[in-house]
């Protein structure tokens, strides 16, 4: 190691030095990761544009290096700069507007500053950035960077040779001019995103599942990360008997144990999971059919693992592999297909595995030989005609989850953070409909009945 560490220090030097020779150099990999991706990205599009414009030189390269080139046109921005002129032509609040009923002045100072920033939970913040750029002249925005006032201050109220303010825009130089043409783009902008149809993507989990009965499969899982609601749902039911009982006594003898659950998180303590024994329930609490709990005078066989039933039913999972009896769950399909019951009375949504052999039959019989009425894929766009049960309103959104009960979405503009979806006065999962009333929201109704024709009245017997 130590010649290793010579020759690194004799060849290398910064940051590759140190990612070399320091043990948390992973970490220090994860801090640039993203800084790297957004560097790259903007060479990228740098070159493109360069294509696209014709500005490589003869050779086919970049002229950067040449002097009096035409790439010299294309100038950058940063973050500072576009921050500081949102906040001058009061850009931020249209993203960020005040809750209904409340005014700026019944705001709080640390509600004010949180206001006055950019909200970076709509995704419509980078069309704000792009048409903020649009306007900007490149030598206006280098002239005004870090300009201060004559006390000192940063930002843009300063003003020219010929007392005009340098925070003026150049291309909508009027009042709130700038204000009102944002505002009216960003209420057409669709944010879309990417629709995956790779059959590479994981759609099912790696952990395996034992059939234990019908609707009933069970894994392995570490005992202390179990929270003491699961512990019912520990199977076999007898040994899930014994732990709840041992539960209620270590609870009941417990000095402080809100503060060891909050050390855990909400799981097991490990005071708790290591004074029990395997040996002590199958001789003492299995062979006696249940007696009272009393804590086992030694640990013969200590319990770090239990079988969770983890999944409750069978439509859910797909047999691993032949000759195998074991099972994975499934944790998303590639498309769910919307058909017409056989019947013609309800919809019924198809769901569609990613992988060929997995069939999932539906549960309600379909019209054979007819297309779907509409695909739903994660990640893709909708457009509702009507309200939702819940009294959302019609608009777009985005699909985020297809589960076999409930489609999970959110406002085609709104980032699936819990808290941008709170902070837009959704719940934390953001909608949560069933199918029944996604499909009616839709703007698919089932077809009516014919009306009945009223018989005429017999003549009364005289």
């Amino acid at each position: 190691w130590e010649g290793i560490k010579a020759n690194a220090e004799k060849h290398f030097h910064g940051l590759k030095l140190q990612l070399l020779l320091s043990p948390t150099a992973e970490n220090l990999i994860q801090q640039k990761t993203d800084l790297q991706h957004t560097a790259y990205i903007a060479r990228v599009i740098r070159h493109v544009t360069l294509i696209q414009l014709g500005w490589l030189n003869d050779s086919g390269r970049d002229p950067t290096p040449d002097r009096q080139n035409h790439a010299l046109r294309f100038q950058v921005t940063n973050g500072q700069l576009t921050s500081r002129l949102r906040k001058a032509w009061g850009l931020n609040h249209l993203l960020h507007p005040l809750p209904p009923g409340r005014r700026w002045e019944d705001l709080t100072g640390v509600e004010q500053a949180e206001f006055a920033n950019k909200n970076r939970g709509d995704l419509r913040h980078h069309a704000l950035d792009a048409m903020v750029i649009a306007t900007t002249l490149p030598w206006l925005a280098h002239r005004t960077h870090g300009a201060t006032d004559e006390l000192g201050r940063h930002g843009w109220w300063t003003q020219d040779e010929k007392l005009r303010s340098k925070a003026a825009n150049p291309v909508f130089p009027g009042q709130g001019q700038m204000h009102d043409i944002v505002r009216n783009q960003l209420a057409g902008i669709v944010v879309q995103h990417h629709v995956s149809r790779s059959s590479h993507q994981q759609a099912y989990a790696t952990t395996l599942y034992a059939r234990k009965a019908d609707d009933t499969y069970a894994a392995r899982e570490v005992f202390i990360s179990l929270k003491p609601k699961d512990l019912k749902d520990i199977w076999p039911q007898d040994f899930a008997a014994y732990v709840i009982a041992a539960w209620a006594c270590y609870v009941r003898d417990a000095a402080d144990l809100e503060h060891e659950l909050k050390g855990t998180k909400d799981c097991l303590p490990e005071n708790f999971t290591r004074r029990l024994c395997f040996s002590h329930f199958q001789k003492t609490w299995r062979s006696k059919q249940a007696p009272a709990f009393e804590w086992p005078c030694e640990v013969r066989i200590p319990i770090r693992s239990v079988r969770l039933i983890s999944v409750k039913t069978d439509s859910a999972v797909v047999p691993f592999s032949p000759g195998t009896h074991a099972y994975v769950k499934r944790i998303a399909y590639k498309e769910v297909q919307i058909f017409l019951a056989e019947d013609g009375k309800s919809f019924v949504p198809v769901f569609i595995p990613c992988w060929r052999r997995d069939i999932v039959e539906p549960g309600t019989a379909i019209q054979p030989g007819v297309r779907p009425l509409v695909t739903i894929r994660r990640g893709m766009v909708v457009e509702t005609r009507k309200p939702f049960s819940t009294g959302h309103p019609p608009g777009k959104y985005r699909v985020i989850v297809t589960g076999q009960n409930q489609i999970r979405l959110l406002p085609h503009h709104v980032a699936d953070q819990e808290e941008a979806i709170l902070s837009f006065g959704l719940r934390k999962k953001g909608l949560q409909p069933y199918w029944p009333d996604f499909i009616r929201a839709l703007g698919y109704e089932l077809p009516h009945p014919p009306p009945v024709e009223s018989r005429p009245q017999s003549p009364d017997p005289a």
